[in-house]
């Protein structure tokens, strides 16, 4: 099990991106295909939409202040991952900061999936999908890629994994890395569902968030940031006691109305 490989953070200026939502979203010339808008709501959809461009809910506890995803949601490499033929998508699990420090809660996981746009057929692909996870707890700032094992239970259609009230929880799939052609990537949706189940089920001491990294190859190893690097981090959120959506998204609006393979 190779844990160092799936870590990365990038010092990327953040993109503005304004979006107009319509309560729908038109289907026009897709009528006879899945599009990638019939799986998500309308609220889904915003929510996608606003994951690199916004403000998150509440700050993680201990990321350095010049850390621009601390803040807010941002494009890192984005569509351009024409070196790149490998993907993996990830979640991150931070104490929230001004929380209660003592007490660690567990969290469950699910329903973790990537989605590609293809530059070529511009139509999505699911490549990753899993309710299996695995992770470590890492420093806040993710310092020399320092991490220790977590306390991880496979579960009936989810994992729960036991918090730490100071080091966040990065994960991945257990399968781990996709081979993708970097050169046809038009767009990349990364989103999970997680949930608070011990602790404080009002989420008010944690927060999460979705992204995704580009691999040089599938099989690369973690040298630095020289081998890997992000498409996006999405905004920070604050789970609760009910499932709850958390995404990334690289793409554009009009997007969702096309086809997934």
């Amino acid at each position: 099990m190779i844990f160092k490989h799936e870590v990365r953070r990038s010092m990327a200026f953040l993109l503005p991106a304004f979006f107009v939502l319509t309560a729908g979203v038109s289907t026009a010339g897709h009528s006879s295909c899945p599009t990638l808008a019939k799986s998500f709501s309308a609220n889904d959809r915003r929510q996608a939409l606003l994951s690199i461009s916004s403000a998150g809910e509440a700050l993680p506890r201990g990321v350095n202040h010049f850390m621009n995803w601390r803040t807010h949601g941002r494009v890192g490499i984005g569509n351009n991952a024409q070196q790149y033929s490998a993907f993996v998508p990830w979640g991150q699990v931070f104490p929230q900061e001004g929380g209660d420090p003592i007490v660690p809660a567990a969290i469950e996981v699910r329903d973790l999936r990537a989605y590609v746009l293809s530059r070529r057929t511009q139509r999505w692909k699911l490549v990753s999908r899993t309710d299996q996870i695995q992770g470590r707890l890492f420093l806040p700032n993710f310092d020399r890629n320092e991490s220790v094992a977590a306390d991880v239970e496979f579960l009936p259609n989810r994992t729960r994994v036991k918090l730490d009230s100071v080091r966040p929880f990065h994960f991945w799939p257990a399968q781990g890395r996709v081979a993708i052609d970097g050169a046809d990537v038009s767009g990349i949706l990364v989103v999970f569902q997680s949930r608070v189940v011990a602790g404080k089920p009002g989420g008010n001491r944690y927060v999460v968030s979705a992204g995704g990294d580009y691999w040089k190859t599938p099989g690369s190893v973690w040298q630095n940031y020289t081998t890997n690097g992000d498409a996006g981090i999405g905004r920070f959120t604050i789970p609760s006691a009910k499932w709850r959506r958390s995404f990334m998204y690289t793409g554009q609006s009009g997007d969702f109305t096309k086809c997934i393979e």
